[in-house]
């Protein structure tokens, strides 16, 4: 994909406050700010908001993140199933939105979703093309 990850390795998300950094050595890191693309947000991060799963933002890069890296060794979601991404946060502690928004976001990405956005009719679902949003 371009995110420094050979085609036998899979991207996998860290808790980067608990990461050494010597760990690192000679690894490809990504940001929520690399997602980026053209300074366009990346379609994990406009999903996440277009689903309202962002209020103070603390915690919206660390689950984006978490998000990104479950969907891009998933082919954007087009091998997902809702109930795969049901779990997908777990682990990442949000005090504002409660889950739901965030979960319904995961979940939009799956093949076979039902989630609907009720605060944007015109809101995308489905997997993203990652052949075209990843940097």
């Amino acid at each position: 994909h371009g995110h420094g990850a050979g085609a036998d390795e899979k991207l996998r998300s860290v808790t980067s406050c608990l990461m050494p950094l010597a760990s690192l050595h000679g690894a490809a890191v990504v940001t929520v700010e690399g997602l980026a693309v053209d300074g366009k947000p990346h379609p994990v991060s406009e999903r996440v908001a277009q689903f309202n799963g962002s209020q103070c933002g603390f915690c919206t890069p660390g689950m984006v993140m978490q998000l990104f890296s479950t969907l891009s060794n998933q082919d954007g979601g087009k091998a997902c199933v809702e109930k795969d991404l049901e779990q997908c946060i777990n682990g990442n502690v949000c005090r504002c939105t409660g889950y739901r928004p965030l979960i319904e976001a995961a979940k939009s990405f799956a093949a076979d979703t039902t989630v609907t956005n009720q605060c944007d009719a015109k809101a995308r679902v489905g997997p993203y093309d990652v052949t075209t949003s990843d940097p």
